[in-house]
């Protein structure tokens, strides 16, 4: 089984800002779409599904992160920059497991 990493609040934090500060970056979307569990990109919609929602997305800023280590969950505000030139404010749980360096994103939910 899988259980919430055993990781300070600040790293993770730092984390989720790695991944969204990459995310947008073509040339780093192996890395980032390899920061993710099997679960989170079959719900992406498999790699397919990953390129064609981030290719729409120029950059992400990532306003607040707030995490809690208990249970594994970075809850995020956000701002997604449309290639298209609009914006989205959004805020975001995203539940993190260790396995990866030093975590895989497990779940993703818009709140």
């Amino acid at each position: 089984t899988t259980t919430a990493p055993a990781k300070s609040a600040a790293q993770m934090q730092d984390f989720i800002k790695s991944y969204y500060a990459d995310v947008t970056d073509a040339s780093k979307r192996d890395q980032t779409w390899a920061e993710l569990t099997p679960a989170m990109q079959a719900k992406a919609g498999g790699r397919a599904g990953y390129e064609a929602f981030w290719s729409t997305i120029s950059k992400v800023d990532v306003h607040k992160a707030n995490a809690d280590p208990a249970t594994g969950v970075v809850t995020a505000e956000l701002t997604f920059h449309l290639v298209s030139g609009g914006t989205s404010d959004e805020t975001h749980q995203l539940g993190l497991v260790s396995g990866g360096h030093p975590y895989l994103i497990n779940s993703d939910a818009r709140v």
